[in-house]
């Protein structure tokens, strides 16, 4: 999953300095953008069947140089990732995809702003 995710951060939601997983890379351009699994659970059915509904939650951050140019672009990648729907190069069947408004983070070490995006993508097991 988290390989179609960059495929479709990729296509749709493309930074100038890319997107990497966990961190971003030593001398990366800027925006750059990072992905991260936070959770992934099926969901619970209410009549003790099972299903194979899944629900995993991503965090994307955005790391940028001015303040600005940050929000902007974390607000770009929430609204162009926010309700879209496909099938995934993993054979899942993407039924909803939840993009929450980009938040403020503190400052990282390197003095570079960041601003976070939680997705929620709702799937059918393959």
């Amino acid at each position: 999953m988290a390989s179609d995710l960059y495929a479709r951060l990729t296509a749709i939601a493309p930074l100038p300095g890319g997107w990497h997983p966990l961190r971003i890379p030593d001398g990366a351009a800027l925006p750059a953008g990072v992905y991260q699994r936070i959770s992934g659970v099926p969901y619970a059915t209410t009549h003790g069947g099972g299903t194979d509904l899944k629900s995993r939650r991503f965090q994307l951050t955005v790391y940028s140089e001015r303040y600005e140019e940050g929000r902007v672009a974390a607000a770009t990648v929430a609204a162009a990732l926010n309700g879209t729907r496909s099938a995934w190069a993993s054979g899942e069947d993407v039924s909803a995809m939840l993009a929450d408004e980009a938040e403020d983070v503190d400052p990282d070490p390197r003095g570079l702003f960041r601003q976070r995006v939680d997705v929620m993508l709702g799937s059918e097991a393959a």
